[in-house]
């Protein structure tokens, strides 16, 4: 089964919320997270990640929000 490529930034968080979205969605100078749907300025996230938290997210495995909400044992407030 070939995987869904969306066009729409709604169309990706219906993926997210689905759990379907496996890679990060690039689209108008942000990229969205694809376990949260978190958006990160494309121009300014490398000021705001390790080259670790830039590897896990384009790795499909989530962003700094993803991990800090994880961390503190909140759960996600877009379930």
């Amino acid at each position: 089964m070939e995987a869904v490529k969306p066009r729409t930034v709604e169309e990706f968080l219906k993926l997210v919320a689905k759990g379907k979205a496996k890679s990060p969605f690039f689209y108008d100078g942000d990229i969205f997270c694809p376990r949260c749907g978190e958006p990160w300025d494309r121009k300014g996230f490398m000021d705001d990640f390790s080259e670790e938290e830039y590897k896990r997210l384009v790795r499909g495995e989530g962003c700094p929000t993803c991990y800090r909400v994880k961390s503190i044992g909140l759960k996600n407030l877009r379930e």
